[in-house]
């Protein structure tokens, strides 16, 4: 169970840290929300809005930087989870040889 909660917090931490370093200050920058809001009542633009990629303008190159930055969680995370594995395999292989419960 440790170890679960320690791997959850190794892999949230990190990406809400750069998510929030990177993202927020490129979806802060765009101006999507307000404008589609004035062409059309569909979009209520609340300052949660403003937070998300909605705000960021429809063919913009700043929409590479989601992109990237999901390769980059993704190969994260599965890097995270490949080290954990190869520890629970050692820790359940020493189990094995010492005989398991006695």
């Amino acid at each position: 169970m440790v170890k679960m909660l320690a791997l959850g917090m190794q892999i949230f931490f990190p990406l809400a840290f750069f998510g929030g370093l990177v993202l927020i200050p490129i979806h802060l920058s765009g101006d999507a929300v307000e404008k589609s809001g004035q062409t059309t009542k569909s979009i209520n633009p609340t300052q949660f809005m403003k937070l998300t990629m909605t705000n960021v303008p429809e063919g913009s190159p700043l929409l590479w930087v989601h992109c990237l930055l999901t390769v980059v969680y993704v190969w994260y995370a599965c890097w995270l989870l490949r080290r954990h594995f190869r520890q629970f395999v050692s820790i359940r292989q020493k189990y094995m040889q010492r005989g398991g419960l006695q």
